[in-house]
């Protein structure tokens, strides 16, 4: 076991969500720079030099383990060897904890070990180590990383601090804000212990123009580029595209349970037509609002974006994902697992949720599994499903003073 003095930093311990790190002692000259950049860069992170001298091993492995979002799995020819490496692949298997392996050296997994992990992306090391750590952390749970206020830029010289000014909201906003989040505990609670139609029902109320304000508005206070999480309007958003002066962004969560189709169609339901698509340019997109300010006086807006249903061609400011957009821009199973509004830690069994994109069964739509498997054979209009909306932001249009 290295020296604990050698260790590069201190273990978390705390409520937080973290990774959990898998990998041999043998392998710490090539493991602990890459965990290292990655504390570096606001990641907690858990790993066995953790365990208080004096504690159970098993116990302090087994909790932390339980507890962790993701297990960050470095594979080589003696970790894959190891048997505390093995039961912690097990254990993690068992849990449903998500891994994500990184192979740090070209050899043949042994096929017990493979076969765990088929249903993972492995990803190999690779450099210049800057570039390994981009694609690395996109593949990364966004919650495992602390939160920090970013400034604007501004006339301080670069020997001078500038003092952090978290962005207020004004008192009526606050209002409607409390105002909503009473509304959505509403639902949460009705949800739990009624049945999902009971439920449809409470929502389809509070989304009323009497009920919900035309906007809400929440400061963003994060950049805009792939992988990061954003507030805009009452809910949270992951950027999984930035270009041209655009941002794609999805709902981190599943916001609403629905049919993706209400209609009496029996076997000719479309996107264009269904139910699910007016919710989301009606009563969802109401919820938002039509621009927001940002610190530095930039304003941005949602953009109308151009789609295309049976030959025909149509414009929506919210939409659901493709089938072939997931895939460009949520490349593993991990990345598409979807958790409800209500659950606040990202693990165990996700909640499926619906993608636009045709089925290959009669009247289905394609859709994204609870393990974040993508099913092209799809659903039936009927089933309900979860709803996470999508949605171009338009990032350059400027205010003029």
């Amino acid at each position: 076991m290295p020296d604990r003095k050698e260790i590069p930093f201190q273990p978390y311990e705390g409520d937080e969500p973290y990774i959990f790190v898998s990998y041999a002692h043998a392998d710490s000259e090539q493991v602990f720079p890459i965990v290292k950049r990655l504390h570096e860069l606001g990641y907690r992170i858990w790993y066995d030099e953790g365990i208080d001298p004096g504690s159970e091993w098993y116990a302090s492995i087994a909790v932390h383990l339980k507890n962790a979002s993701q297990m960050l799995l470095f594979v080589t020819p003696v970790s894959v060897d190891r048997t505390f490496v093995r039961r912690e692949i097990n254990f993690a298997s068992r849990k449903g904890i998500p891994i994500l392996p990184i192979i740090l050296e070209d050899f043949d997994i042994p096929d017990e070990i493979d076969f765990q992990l088929c249903v993972y992306q492995y990803m190999p090391y690779f450099t210049p180590e800057d570039r390994f750590l981009h694609k690395l952390c996109v593949g990364l749970p966004v919650q495992t990383k602390e939160i920090k206020l970013i400034r604007e830029p501004s006339s301080v010289t670069e020997t001078q601090t500038a003092p952090v000014k978290p962005v207020m909201i004004v008192p009526d906003r606050q209002e409607l804000l409390r105002g909503f989040a009473v509304a959505i505990r509403k639902v949460a609670e009705k949800r739990t212990r009624d049945s999902p139609a009971q439920a449809a029902e409470v929502m389809t109320e509070l989304q009323e123009p009497n009920d919900v304000p035309e906007q809400i508005s929440i400061p963003i206070t994060k950049p805009f580029h792939p992988g990061s999480t954003v507030a805009f309007g009452p809910f949270d958003w992951r950027v999984l595209a930035a270009e041209n002066g655009k941002a794609l962004l999805l709902s981190e969560a599943v916001v609403a349970t629905k049919a993706f189709d209400t209609g009496k169609r029996k076997s000719d339901a479309s996107y264009e037509e269904s139910s699910i698509r007016k919710w989301l340019n009606t009563s969802f997109l109401r919820m938002l609002p039509d621009t927001e300010r940002m610190p530095s006086g930039r304003r941005i807006s949602i953009a109308e974006t151009e789609m295309e249903c049976n030959g025909r061609i149509f414009k929506d400011k919210v939409f659901l994902l493709s089938y072939e957009e997931v895939l460009a821009n949520l490349p593993t199973n991990y990345l598409r697992i979807a958790y409800t509004i209500e659950k606040k830690k990202r693990t165990g069994t996700g909640t499926w949720w619906w993608l636009r994109t045709p089925g290959s069964n009669p009247n289905s739509f394609a859709n994204v599994i609870a393990t974040g498997a993508v099913d092209r054979y799809g659903s039936g209009v009927s089933n309900t499903g979860g709803v996470r909306p999508a949605l171009w932001l338009n990032l350059n249009a400027i205010v003029r003073h």
